[in-house]
């Protein structure tokens, strides 16, 4: 839902994203610079299927998905250091 979440330890992020057939969804993984948002690492396949492994210090983060093309549901899994 696009809420930030603080890490606050050094470690893995990981995420996974699957959305429908037919859809070509990506997957961004921002961090929080001190005065804004910035990509930290992305997944940006021809399908609705991306994952996300980052290794990271700590700090803010949050995940945001974009629709290339296509709309519908979508499942999303996170793992947290």
């Amino acid at each position: 839902n696009g809420t930030w979440y603080l890490s606050e330890t050094s470690g893995t992020h990981r995420a996974w994203l699957r959305g429908p057939a037919n859809t070509n969804f990506d997957l961004y993984l921002y961090r929080w610079s001190g005065s804004q948002w910035t990509i930290a690492a992305q997944s940006e396949g021809a399908t609705s299927e991306e994952a996300i492994s980052y290794n990271g210090t700590p700090g803010y983060y949050v995940f945001a998905v974009y629709s290339r093309q296509g709309a519908g549901q979508y499942e999303f899994w996170l793992q947290r250091p």
